[in-house]
């Protein structure tokens, strides 16, 4: 045992009389945590696809940025093109040395609607000229009309005659191969916008599961063609949008049910107020729906803006105690 405890105690004193008094252990300190953080613009008016990520992040060494269309990016504040109206959502990773990640992202959402637009201007008998309206620049374009005829003209001439409403599609794409798609309502005297979106709707009778039941009355503004609000009882109705700001409507489109044509609205006017109280006569109709879903536009010769708009039919197709309708849309002309 003596041996033993001799060898313990001299491998001891090796270590100690190894360690210099005056050495210092070297302490590596951690990097500061990263942070990300960008902004986002257009490099230009002209040009509303291509956009410029300034980066504004931290304490990163790699950088990494993904475009929600497959694209990435190692550049500390890249140019990006995108190929086509949408949303797309945007990632900015930022990483250390001590590989410490941070990141940030948003939903960037390019809406066609806001992208591309155009107008629609009268040229006598029938004739309308497309004029296409955006501050970006597009500079191939495929016009596709209500006949399924085509153009590829800048400013095509169609026909849409006096009191008619046409859908006109406009597929444009930018010198750099990016591309947006709206539709139109075209009428002789301008293009329609739909301005239900948004307004409240009041019926005189709803359905028998209420306002939002499966066929309640909510369906007529949903915007869906495959929903529909089904009424019993019919002995005359009215429904009554109220706008979110008083509008000038010049066209009202109404959509048939997908059931028996006889539910079908037949009879009806259109009335518009300032107040809600006092009524206006827009629009008198007597008129028939020959197929399912199907959508018909009705020109209206209005110039005043009014807040409430009240549909009030009073006879169906078949006199029929049920009425159906998809949709009952309002328009303005721009």
């Amino acid at each position: 045992m003596k041996n033993i405890y001799q060898i313990t105690l001299i491998g001891l004193l090796a270590l100690t009389l190894g360690c210099s008094k005056n050495e210092d252990i070297a302490i590596v300190p951690e990097e500061p945590k990263p942070t990300a953080k960008f902004t986002v613009a257009p490099v230009s008016e002209s040009d509303a696809y291509t956009l410029e990520f300034k980066n504004a992040s931290v304490n990163g060494k790699k950088i990494r940025w993904t475009f929600g269309d497959d694209s990435v990016s190692a550049e500390f504040s890249p140019i990006h093109t995108f190929r086509s109206a949408g949303t797309y959502r945007v990632l900015l990773s930022v990483e250390n040395g001590d590989g410490y990640k941070a990141q940030s992202e948003i939903f960037l959402k390019l809406n066609p609607d806001l992208l591309l637009n155009f107008a629609a201007v009268n040229q006598g008998a029938g004739k309308v000229k497309l004029n296409v309206s955006s501050p970006t620049v597009y500079t191939t374009f495929k016009w596709t009309f209500e006949d399924k005829t085509t153009s590829t003209e800048a400013t095509p001439i169609t026909t849409v005659p006096a009191g008619s409403v046409r859908l006109v599609t406009l597929e444009a794409k930018t010198a750099k191969g990016s591309t947006a798609t709206v539709q139109r309502l075209v009428t002789d005297f301008g293009v329609a916008q739909d301005v239900t979106i948004g307004s409240t709707l009041i019926v005189s009778k709803d359905n028998n599961s209420g306002a939002f039941g499966g066929e309640g009355s909510l369906k007529l503004i949903d915007n869906n063609i495959n929903t529909k609000f089904l009424m019993s009882a019919f002995k005359g109705m009215y429904a009554q949008q109220v706008l979110t700001t008083p509008q000038v409507v010049k066209v009202y489109g109404i959509t048939s049910g997908d059931d028996a044509q006889v539910r079908d609205p037949q009879q009806w006017t259109l009335l518009g107020s300032e107040d809600g109280l006092t009524w206006d006569l827009l629009d008198t109709r007597d008129e028939q729906f020959t197929g399912r879903k199907m959508l018909r536009l009705f020109a209206v010769q209005n110039t005043k803006a009014y807040t409430y708009y009240r549909l009030n039919i009073t006879k169906n197709q078949g006199n029929n105690d049920l009425l159906q309708i998809s949709e009952w849309r309002l328009y303005k002309i721009n």
